[in-house]
C-alpha cells in the first residue's frame, strides 16, 4: 500500500509539472464523461427506471384511444384479461377561488378505481368511493400535494372541508403523495370523480383515455386478442360506426409513455458514446507522446534495477490520477447539463421530473472513468518494451517513440477520425429527422 501511494505522489507530482498536458486531459475525460453522464441520466430516469406503482409491468393502456362512459362500464363488466380497467380524462381548467386569490388549476376527471388500479394509496385522508360516481354524488376532490403546501400552507385540516373550485363547494377527502405523478401533457392539481349517468346524453361522448390492470395469469398478447372479439359486441350495442375500434391496440403502460422517446434518447446516448470514445483515444494519444518524451527517464530507471511491473504501475499511476480527475470534473458538468437538459427538454416529455443523478448514474460515471483510465496501459507497454540501453544512445533529437510507438499513435488517430465521421453523419441524420418532427 506505501508503496502504491509512493506511485500516486509521483504521478501527482509529474501532472503538476505539466499543467498544461494536465489541463488538456482532464478537460478532454470530463467532457466525455459528463456529456455521457447527462444524457445516461436522462435515459435512466425517464426509460429505465420503473414506473413508481405497485406491479407497474402489469399495467396497460389502449393506446391513445378515448373511451366512453358506456365502453368503460362494458369492458369492466365483460374483459376477463383486466382485472381493474380504470378512466382518465386530463386538462379540465377551472378556477380555484379557496385559500388566496383565485387562481386556475388544471383537474383531471378520473373513474373513482384509478388509483386503485394504480396502487397508489393517498397520503392523507382517502380515496374516492364507489358511490362517489353517481350523479349528483360526485363534488368530492383529491389534491395535489404541491399545491396543499404551497397555497394551503399543508394544513391537515384541510381534508374534510370544502373549497371553492369552478364555482361549486368541493369536499377534499384526500391528498395525494408528495412523489405521485401520473403522466399527461398537463400535470393536475386535482382529481375529480367521472359522473356515471347511463341516462345521460354524454353517456357515449368518447372523451376519457383507457389504463388497466392484467389479472392474475393474463398476458398483453392475450389480452389485446381478447379485446378484438368485443370489438363487435362494443359497436352493435352502442351503435358506433362500422370502423369502430380499427386503432384499438393494448400496450404495456411503460411503452405507452416512453415509446414515442424511447429511440430517440437511445440515438443520443449512442452518440454521446462516441464522444467518450474520441476523449479517450485523445487521451489515450496525449499519454503516448507523453510517455515517450520520457524516454530516457524511462531507461534510466530499469536501468538502475526497476522492473518493468514497476514502471508501468507508476506510468500507471497518472493514468488513474487523469481517469479519477476527469471523473470528478465530468459529474460536475453532469449535474449542470442534467439541470440544463430538465429545462430544454418540452414540459410535456414523460417522467421528466424523475430525471436525476442517482447511483446508478454514479456508478456509471465511475464505470467510464475507470474504462477511460485504462487506456493509459497501452503506452505505459510500449515505453517498457524498448531496450533501455538504445533509449539512452538516442539522441534527443531521434524519434522518441519508435516504430511501436509510431503505430500504436496512428491506430489511436485513426479511431478518433473514424469515431468522429460516425458522430458527424450521425448528427447530421438526427438534425434532419429533427427538422421533420
Amino acid at each position: 500500500m506505501r508503496s502504491l501511494i509512493r506511485d500516486h505522489v509521483h504521478a501527482a507530482r509529474a501532472l503538476a509539472r505539466r499543467p498544461g498536458f494536465t489541463a488538456v486531459a482532464l478537460f478532454t475525460l470530463a467532457l466525455g464523461i459528463g456529456a455521457n453522464t447527462a444524457v445516461f441520466s436522462v435515459v435512466n430516469g425517464i426509460v429505465l427506471n420503473r414506473l413508481p406503482y405497485r406491479e407497474p409491468e402489469r399495467l396497460v393502456a389502449l393506446g391513445n384511444y378515448f373511451i366512453s362512459n358506456a365502453e368503460l362500464l362494458y369492458l369492466q363488466e365483460n374483459m376477463r384479461s383486466f382485472g381493474q380497467v380504470a378512466a382518465y380524462s386530463p386538462g379540465w381548467e377551472m378556477p380555484l377561488t379557496s385559500g388566496g386569490e383565485p387562481e386556475r388549476v388544471t383537474a383531471a376527471r378520473v373513474s373513482t378505481n384509478f388509483l386503485g388500479m394504480l396502487g397508489v394509496a393517498p397520503g392523507r385522508g382517502r380515496d374516492f368511493a364507489a358511490e362517489e360516481a353517481a350523479p349528483g354524488r360526485g363534488d368530492v376532490a383529491l389534491m395535489d400535494f404541491t399545491l396543499w403546501q404551497t397555497r394551503f400552507g399543508g394544513d391537515p385540516a384541510i381534508v374534510g372541508q370544502a373549497v371553492m373550485l369552478d364555482g361549486t363547494p368541493t369536499t377534499v377527502v384526500g391528498i395525494l403523495p408528495r412523489d405521485f405523478r401520473f403522466y399527461s401533457e398537463t400535470p393536475a392539481h386535482f382529481l375529480l370523480p367521472i359522473a356515471i349517468d347511463p341516462a345521460s346524453r354524454f353517456h357515449r361522448g368518447q372523451n376519457a383515455l383507457a389504463f388497466a390492470r392484467l389479472a392474475p395469469g393474463a398476458t398483453l398478447s392475450g389480452a389485446a386478442a381478447e379485446l378484438r372479439t368485443h370489438v363487435p359486441s362494443i359497436r352493435d350495442a352502442l351503435g358506433f360506426a362500422a370502423d369502430y375500434g380499427r386503432d384499438l391496440t393494448v400496450l404495456s403502460l411503460h411503452d405507452y409513455l416512453v415509446g414515442p422517446v424511447r429511440t430517440m434518447l437511445f440515438v443520443v446516448l449512442g452518440a454521446v458514446g462516441f464522444i467518450v470514445l474520441i476523449a479517450a483515444a485523445n487521451v489515450g494519444n496525449l499519454l503516448l507522446v507523453r510517455t515517450a518524451e520520457r524516454r530516457r527517464e524511462i531507461a534510466v530507471r530499469v536501468a538502475l534495477g526497476a522492473s518493468r511491473w514497476r514502471v508501468i504501475r507508476g506510468l500507471m499511476a497518472e493514468s488513474v490520477l487523469l481517469a479519477l480527475g476527469g471523473s470528478v470534473a465530468g459529474l460536475g458538468l453532469a449535474l449542470g447539463g442534467v439541470a440544463m437538459l430538465r429545462r430544454l427538454l418540452p414540459a410535456d416529455t414523460p417522467r421528466l421530473a424523475e430525471v436525476a443523478v442517482d447511483g446508478r448514474v454514479l456508478l456509471l460515471c465511475v464505470a467510464v472513468g475507470a474504462l477511460t483510465g485504462l487506456v493509459g496501459v497501452l503506452p505505459a507497454l510500449v515505453a517498457t518494451r524498448e531496450d533501455p540501453h538504445e533509449a539512452l544512445r538516442s539522441g534527443r533529437g531521434s524519434d522518441p517513440a519508435g516504430r511501436r510507438g509510431r503505430r500504436l499513435r496512428g491506430a489511436f488517430v485513426a479511431v478518433e477520425i473514424a469515431l468522429a465521421l460516425v458522430l458527424v453523419v450521425g448528427a447530421g441524420l438526427m438534425l434532419r429527422t429533427l427538422g421533420r418532427l
